[in-house]
């Protein structure tokens, strides 16, 4: 049987976290600790799964982005959303 949401949700993309993790580069440990902090939006919980409405993820982003410069438009939100003490699994320069 599907599972049915009401009228908001249907209309909205979901991301479950796998797709937050891809977004961000991060693992889904990074995710709970941010979420933990309070500096991303709290998913909605569906059965045991965890899913955000892509749109509050971009809200998110622009935010982040507006407090780091709030005279330019967003380019890389996850640039600021990595902050400090991050580290690329790049290149080992």
């Amino acid at each position: 049987m599907p599972l049915t949401y009401n009228s908001t949700i249907e209309q909205e993309r979901m991301l479950p976290m796998g797709q937050v993790c891809k977004r961000y580069g991060v693992t889904d440990r990074t995710v709970d600790r941010w979420l933990e902090r309070g500096i991303i939006p709290r998913p909605f919980r569906i059965n045991r799964y965890r899913y955000w409405r892509e749109s509050d993820l971009v809200q998110f982003e622009q935010t982040l982005a507006l407090e780091r410069d709030p005279h330019s438009r967003p380019s890389r939100p996850l640039e600021t959303v990595r902050g400090p003490g991050f580290r690329s699994t790049g290149s080992k320069a």
